[in-house]
């Protein structure tokens, strides 16, 4: 064990589990593409992209294991269905193997409960249809404590594969609810974040970050310098 308790850990038991996401609006094509090719050297599970970045994200980890995934109804759900499965159809047919889907924040609100449960039905449909997986990001620190079961319990019934959650306390709350059924995504800046959500069970964490948090998460397993007389 070392000095960070880490006993048999090594650099694939985090990078597995981190999702890197490239959404700044201010990002450059150049620089995304940059971050994707960052990305594949780092070893983590997926890349997160704006929609318009697809195609070149697809490109550039051709052949890799990352799934390649962008996003419908971001950033806050409030796109009509329609436009949402128009969305989700048109990334699966350009190569996306992982979609994350906003729910309508304000149909939620509204509980307007059957609306949100048929659209997020067909948007599942959709991704497993062209062997996709589906996160259903929920804006959890947006939404109250009975909304939030609710929404994990809609989550459920489509099957989607991932709750996506902002915000700590909900993951305390949620994780000893999702067992084998779905999977939570987390949203780490920092690697005591995404640790603290790795031992809530989270299968995935979301970073903007994911170079500097790895890079954290590799020194923090090197052995300790010898001291010094």
């Amino acid at each position: 064990m070392d000095s960070h308790g880490h006993a048999t850990e090594s650099y694939d038991s985090l990078a597995a589990l981190i999702e890197q996401r490239l959404l700044d609006a201010r990002m450059s094509e150049d620089e995304a593409a940059e971050q994707c090719r960052r990305a594949r050297q780092l070893g983590v599970a997926a890349v997160l992209v704006r929609p318009s970045d697809l195609d070149q994200a697809v490109r550039i980890l051709e052949g890799s294991s990352i799934e390649v995934g962008s996003t419908v109804g971001y950033p806050d759900g409030s796109s009509t269905t329609a436009v949402k499965l128009y969305e989700a159809r048109d990334l699966l047919r350009r190569g996306a193997r992982y979609l994350e889907c906003t729910v309508n924040v304000g149909k939620m609100r509204s509980r307007q409960f059957q609306h949100v449960e048929m659209e997020l039905l067909q948007m599942a449909k959709a991704c497993h249809e062209a062997g996709a997986k589906l996160c259903v990001e929920i804006h959890s620190d947006w939404l109250e404590e009975d909304l939030r079961f609710i929404a994990l319990k809609i989550a459920k019934r489509v099957e989607a594969d991932f709750l996506g959650l902002r915000d700590e306390s909900s993951a305390v709350q949620l994780a000893p609810l999702t067992k084998e059924r779905i999977q939570l995504r987390g949203l780490a800046g920092s690697l005591d974040e995404a640790l603290r959500y790795r031992s809530l069970g989270c299968a995935r964490i979301g970073s903007p970050g994911a170079e500097a948090l790895l890079a954290a998460w590799r020194q923090s397993l090197q052995p300790p310098a010898p001291a010094t007389a």
